[in-house]
């Protein structure tokens, strides 16, 4: 999976999401998704653990 930031607008404000997609995914990679879902995930498994500590920060 290779992790677009949403930022890539700026450097390539000629290229169409779809055909810079379908570039990165002919190198080889598997799937093309954008990096604030994985912050998302990240964020969420934090507030989890920081939820069930036992002791406080």
């Amino acid at each position: 999976m290779y992790p677009l930031a949403p930022t890539f607008r700026t450097e390539f404000s000629g290229l169409d999401s779809g055909r810079l997609i379908a570039a990165i995914k002919s190198l080889g990679f598997a799937g093309v998704s954008e990096t604030a879902l994985g912050a998302q995930e990240v964020s969420a498994s934090c507030a989890g653990l920081l939820r069930e500590a036992r002791t406080p920060f």
